[in-house]
């Protein structure tokens, strides 16, 4: 964090460091940044650009005198250990801000993605734990006593796991698996059993909603085949009570066509993961063939994973609110908040990392006028 703020401390500092980083023949694609100390992203990116030109900081002490004096007040200057934890902390964080920006997204179905990222940290967790490094250990061990206070079995929200069922590259086979391994096999028993009840419980709901626009090609001919010998079995004597006629054939019909879809979709193969797919496209296209799920899958996933924006998920500042905004009836709050949202402007979500670079074309500009800008074209991509 120091060695990054003396390099971006001045244009001739920073024109130095490009002296540095082109001896150490290190490719220019990123900027140095610095990062704030209340936001673990900045962090984060701030580690992984630095460690890319972990050699340039080292030629920096022999070309630099003053940036090993001024840091040596605070501790002295990254060496190898130091480098060497900075990529450990790296690969840490890395797992956890990429969950973050999947969890955030309010512009792709993010619904289906979140157990994926779960098990991925669970997997991380349990590595962190079993590994030899005690820093890491120490810090696992208290993140795996959160993660298990908020998915334990009596904690689950199931229905989030309906959204990861409703997508044709995992179903429910997927989630069995991860079940078991991450809770056993008898506890995944019991939450896919639940699971399957209240997939159930849905298609049925929904069915009845659309009774009308539920039809299911499969179950067509079997159930003319069925209305033909029921007559036959009803009309003998003379008489056909076509009142029970009606209530066995709807009855029928309906426990056919639930068995139906729901097998259906269970037994057709899983989609290949490829880089691009669209699911909502695919279920549009499945309208026809999956009815009741089609419902299912379009009211279900636009539920967004998580309502908190990456800012304040990155943050870890604390929110103050005054005595007057704290003192508010909750109906003024209410009204505060929504008219905020029908005034606030539309904007372009900008990635914090974007926004800590706005001084760059003036020091840029200042390098150029005290002479001190690297002649090489190659060297404005640190900066750019």
């Amino acid at each position: 964090r120091a060695a990054c703020k003396y390099v971006k401390g001045s244009p001739a500092r920073l024109a130095m460091f490009k002296v540095c980083v082109k001896d150490a023949n290190i490719s220019r694609s990123k900027k140095v940044i610095t990062d704030v100390a209340t936001r673990w992203n900045s962090t984060y990116l701030m580690l992984e650009v630095a460690s890319k030109y972990a050699e340039a900081f080292n030629r920096l002490e022999d070309e630099d005198p003053s940036y090993v004096s001024e840091l040596q007040v605070i501790g002295g200057t990254p060496n190898a250990y130091d480098w060497n934890r900075a990529r450990v902390f790296i690969n840490f964080l890395k797992i956890f801000y990429d969950a973050t920006l999947t969890f955030s997204s309010s512009l792709h179905v993010s619904a289906n993605c979140f157990f994926r990222k779960l098990v991925k940290i669970h997997s991380a967790l349990a590595s962190w734990i079993q590994g030899g490094d005690l820093v890491l250990k120490n810090m696992a061990v208290t993140m795996k006593s959160k993660f298990d206070k908020y998915w334990s079995d009596e904690s689950i929200n199931y229905l989030l796991f309906v959204a990861v069922y409703l997508d044709p590259r995992y179903k429910l086979e997927y989630l069995d698996l991860c079940f078991e391994w991450m809770y056993g096999a008898e506890k995944a028993k019991t939450i896919v059993a639940k699971l399957e009840e209240l997939i159930s419980k849905l298609f049925d709901h929904y069915k009845s909603l659309h009774p009308v626009g539920f039809v299911d090609s499969d179950v067509t001919s079997s159930s003319n085949n069925t209305i033909q010998s029921d007559v036959v079995t009803m009309s003998v004597g003379g008489n056909v009570d076509m009142d029970a006629l009606h209530r066995r054939r709807v009855k029928k019909r309906q426990i056919e066509q639930k068995s139906s879809e729901l097998v259906r979709y269970k037994e057709d193969e899983v989609e290949d993961d490829y880089e691009g797919f669209d699911l909502l496209k695919w279920w549009k296209s499945k309208t026809t063939k999956y009815f009741v799920l089609s419902l299912m899958a379009r009211d279900i996933l636009a539920i967004p994973i998580s309502t908190v924006s990456s800012e304040s998920a990155f943050s870890t500042g604390g929110r103050v609110l005054d005595p007057y905004r704290s003192s508010l009836k909750a109906e003024t709050v209410e009204a505060l908040i929504c008219t905020q949202s029908w005034i606030k402007p539309i904007t372009r979500f900008v990635l914090d990392e974007n926004k800590t670079f706005d001084v760059v074309e003036i020091e840029t500009e200042m390098a150029d006028f005290i002479g001190l800008e690297d002649e090489e074209p190659a060297a404005e991509s640190l900066d750019e």
